[in-house]
């Protein structure tokens, strides 16, 4: 079975600055959860509905890997004034970035999808370089 983790960006006008790191085997039933459509999601994301999912990355063989993955991508510490989706992805190109991959997840590869204006996919095997594809739309 297949795990992700993700980064939800509140839709809500007033409060896009909210994000959301999460794990999950089944990214549209979490979302579905998330923004109340099935029971489900975290009470935490329960306040500024609807949600979208803003980054996707696949590729993780046991739940355990997503989870110390969303926790390290949760706590990093990094430099950037930044908030909301910004700062989350800070937090995700300092931690795809340090060595915690390569001795942690080895031999891993991670597929990155990031929904926005511009759309770069990240491949990563650990112990290897981020190698970065800028997709035109």
């Amino acid at each position: 079975m297949l795990w992700y983790c993700y980064i939800l960006q509140s839709l809500d006008k007033f409060h896009s600055n909210r994000t959301y790191v999460g794990k999950t085997n089944n990214p549209q039933r979490r979302l579905r959860q998330h923004n109340g459509e099935i029971k489900g999601g975290a009470k935490y994301t329960k306040a500024y509905r609807p949600y979208q999912i803003v980054c996707l990355i696949e590729g993780f063989t046991t739940e355990r890997d997503a989870l110390r993955f969303e926790w390290h991508l949760k706590h990093i510490k990094t430099s950037t004034k930044n908030r909301g989706v910004f700062r989350r992805a800070d937090a995700l190109k300092a931690l795809l970035t340090s060595s915690w991959l390569s001795i942690h997840i080895p031999y891993t590869t991670l597929h990155i999808y990031v929904h926005d204006d511009y759309v770069e996919t990240f491949n990563f095997t650990a112990g290897d370089q981020v190698q970065s594809h800028l997709l035109t739309n």
